[in-house]
């Protein structure tokens, strides 16, 4: 009985969106669901511009693709502009004006880390597998690719003892551990613990649209 009585009161003062028909129990949800429906992303990224929904998600694009953490202070999701901009100085003097990547937007601190990162952008790949002939832009990614063939996993978990072949994927397993997912959500704003996860569920919003 009291959980029909609860029921009653939430369908009471329910909001739907109108484009969509999805229903919120609070307003400001609703507000923020409605710019999925639109290009506004009213939180800007203040180290290349880019936009977001909400400030959580600022600060997650923060840490993921500059490198740059939130003090202990600012820990809660309710950081505002003023509070960016301090993040964003935390890169040093040398970087008051980033060098960003005209591609992903990603930042560096010098201009030859940029010219180095470009490289990944290019359409040719000069560095071939002798073993299976796949060819790569790094030679890096070459050299990590010949781990699999190899069998070598240098990279271990301290938690669970779990290897791999790459620093890459030993970061994105220890999110299982410290519960981290810095993969927010365009559409809806969940969350995920890794890039490949976030675009599949990305697909699921996109072929409703259609």
């Amino acid at each position: 009985m009291l959980q029909e009585h609860r029921k009653l009161h939430m369908a009471r003062n329910s909001y739907h969106c109108p484009l969509c028909g999805k229903e919120f129990f609070r307003a400001a949800n609703l507000r923020m669901h409605k710019l999925t429906h639109t290009k506004e992303r009213p939180h800007k990224c203040p180290i290349c511009n880019k936009g977001f929904i909400r400030t959580a998600d600022v600060w997650r694009h923060l840490r993921s693709f500059h490198k740059i953490e939130r003090s202990s202070k600012n820990q809660d999701n309710k950081g505002n502009l003023k509070q960016l901009g301090s993040a964003a100085s935390s890169l040093g003097k040398e970087s008051s004006k980033p060098c960003v990547c005209p591609v992903c937007h990603k930042a560096f601190r010098k201009p030859n880390l940029l010219s180095k990162h470009k490289v990944i952008h290019r359409q040719e790949k000069p560095y071939k597998c002798k073993e299976c002939g796949m060819a790569f832009v790094q030679l890096a990614r070459l050299k990590r690719h010949n781990l699999t063939h190899t069998g070598e996993r240098p990279f271990s978990c301290e938690r669970c003892n779990s290897t791999f072949t790459c620093l890459g994927s030993l970061q994105r397993h220890q999110r299982i551990h410290t519960g981290e997912k810095p993969y927010s959500c365009s559409y809806c704003c969940v969350s995920f613990t890794d890039l490949g996860t976030l675009k599949g569920h990305e697909q699921i919003h996109k072929v409703i649209q259609i």
